[in-house]
């Protein structure tokens, strides 16, 4: 989706792993079933973008839950980058999108919509790459406020990847709720496309959510923590 390569683009973990901002955020869309989209031709000076339509029927869980109708705007050159997005999502599904105490999310009804937008940018000193992006979700009855703030550092073959990220649910009735995590990742290139890496990551609940990094097997205590550490492998094909 549009509104998503801001939020994967500026962070400086791809969206991926016990980095990624998806791992603090309470709802967030990703892709859509049965769409179609429009992207400008890479040949207009630095601007770029892209437009997407979902049709309705493509409703059928809380990833994808309505028709989407979304895009996004950008600007790079050198070493800036800098770019928006705005998107509505009309919920279709029939049941719509539960309350999830959990996490802190509150129930989304069928016939509502989701309006989303956000910006992100990037700066590349050549020592640094500095990078971050802020995102808004109105719900139907509440607000999801998420940012990061991070930076890639690289030096012969490694890469020093550093991030913090905040999440915060504001509902209008009942308490907000605010999720961060902090992250940081080695990486060693063996060529252009592989690579090991190993990352660490401090999840933390700051109200009664339970929020936990992936593939953790306990869940914390609510206002609690979630600490993780990997290893892995990487390959582009």
């Amino acid at each position: 989706m549009p509104t998503f390569w801001n939020q994967a683009l500026f962070d400086p973990f791809g969206y991926n792993g016990l980095g990624s901002v998806g791992n603090v955020a309470r709802y967030g869309q990703v892709r859509a079933d049965n769409s179609f989209g429009y992207f400008l031709p890479s040949n207009l000076g630095g601007f770029y973008g892209q437009l997407m339509y979902s049709a309705s029927e493509a409703g059928t869980n809380a990833d994808r839950p309505g028709r989407y109708i979304g895009g996004q705007f950008g600007f790079r050159a050198g070493p800036f980058d800098i770019a928006a997005a705005y998107a509505e999502t009309e919920i279709t599904n029939g049941v719509g999108i539960p309350a999830n105490g959990a996490t802190g999310l509150p129930a989304i009804p069928h016939g509502t919509k989701i309006k989303t937008a956000n910006i992100g940018g990037s700066w590349d000193f050549g020592v640094a790459k500095i990078m971050g992006f802020y995102d808004q979700e109105k719900l139907f009855n509440a607000k999801e406020h998420r940012w990061e703030i991070g930076a890639v550092f690289p030096f012969g073959q490694s890469e020093v990847r550093v991030g913090y990220q905040d999440d915060k649910m504001d509902p209008d009735v009942g308490a907000s709720s605010t999720v961060t995590n902090i992250a940081a990742t080695y990486q060693y290139n063996l060529s252009k496309r592989t690579a090991v890496y190993g990352t660490a990551a401090y999840l933390k609940n700051k109200d009664l959510t339970t929020v936990s990094l992936p593939g953790g097997l306990l869940t914390p205590t609510a206002g609690g923590k979630s600490k993780g550490i990997e290893l892995g492998v990487r390959h582009f094909f």
